[in-house]
């Protein structure tokens, strides 16, 4: 009998420890672990599908593999300083150079496809942001307006915002554009995020302060703060990676591969997302 009560006092102590551990474990902010470091001189880094990653700056494009190796370049001439690259196409990705209202594309040997889009010719002056969309299309930010147009692979438009200012009574001022997990986010960096659908209806705000960035990936968009990563889920959820610094100024995420850019270096982390 004596023998009986001691193993089920140990078996109850040892589910007691057990229980403690698992939930101190998924308490736990995920971790990351430092894989590869690489100087670069770049603005900024993106993934796209395929687990091909690119840094671009200037006029400059790079692309790597996930240890950061670069395996192709281009350089990408006459139109200015690159302001973003969208490689959710990966057959076609999308380069906005926003001093000269221009989007060129790109086929996935990272050469010229095609006629660029000159969007001053489209009859717009003040575009602040632009991003590839779903059946080959594209949307910009109209600042003038406080508008999202969507265009059609033959630079027709096909979705238009109202004034966003009247709806969201916010003085949006735009720097970047993500469609993702069929929905559509607008980052101000002081304001936060603001979500739509896939067609330009508004959904909600977030927010968040300090944005820097945003990338997408898994049915998720990982936000780039000063000193985390906020994470929000396709439930809206969201939850937190702390940074070791604040240095960082772009995110890209493939698998768990986590790529964090530097002003003068690429760090590559491990990560149980």
């Amino acid at each position: 009998m004596k023998s009986s009560n001691s193993y089920s006092s140990w078996l109850f102590s040892a589910l007691i420890i057990f229980v403690f551990f698992t939930v101190r474990a998924q308490s736990q902010k995920p971790g990351l672990q430092l894989i590869s470091n690489q100087k670069v001189e770049a603005e900024g880094v993106v993934v796209d599908e395929l687990g091909n990653v690119f840094t671009f700056g200037k006029n400059l494009i790079e692309q790597r593999n996930t240890k950061g190796k670069v395996l192709q370049t281009n350089s990408i001439k006459g139109f200015g300083n690159i302001t973003s690259f969208d490689v959710s196409n990966p057959l076609k990705p999308q380069v906005f150079f926003k001093n000269q209202l221009q989007l060129v594309f790109l086929d996935n040997r990272l050469a010229k496809r095609g006629d660029n889009v000159a969007l001053d010719f489209l009859g717009y002056s003040q575009i602040s942001a632009s991003c590839a969309s779903y059946n080959n299309g594209f949307w910009i930010y109209d600042m003038s307006n406080y508008e999202l147009v969507r265009f059609n692979e033959q630079t027709n438009v096909t979705n238009q915002t109202p004034n966003l200012l009247q709806i969201t009574g916010k003085n949006l001022q735009a720097d970047q554009l993500l469609e993702t997990n069929k929905r559509l986010y607008i980052k101000d960096q002081e304001i936060g995020i603001f979500v739509f659908d896939i067609y330009g209806t508004y959904y909600k705000h977030l927010p968040l302060k300090n944005c820097k960035t945003i990338a997408g990936y898994a049915n998720r968009v990982f936000i780039l703060q000063h000193e985390k990563i906020t994470v929000l889920n396709s439930k809206n959820n969201t939850s937190s990676i702390s940074l070791p610094h604040t240095d960082y100024i772009d995110i890209a995420v493939y698998d768990d591969y986590l790529f964090l850019l530097g002003s003068d270096q690429l760090d590559i982390y491990q990560v149980k997302l």
